[in-house]
């Protein structure tokens, strides 16, 4: 995780000064981002809410 994460952070702004010289403003490369974090927000709500959807059944000794 923390791997991909890095690798995010690292090639996030070469992206983005791409995105920059394409268009000549940062609309676009900042509405790609929100995108991006929509969706990583969107799977962390699932994460969470799969593994609160497991139940702890009790057995007895």
């Amino acid at each position: 995780v923390i791997m991909f994460g890095t690798f995010g952070m690292a090639i996030g702004g070469w992206i983005g000064g791409i995105g920059f010289d394409m268009t000549g403003a940062y609309d676009v490369p900042f509405l790609i981002g929100v995108g991006f974090n929509a969706i990583n927000l969107g799977i962390v709500a699932y994460l969470i809410s799969s593994t609160r959807r497991r139940t702890m059944v009790t057995v007895p000794a």
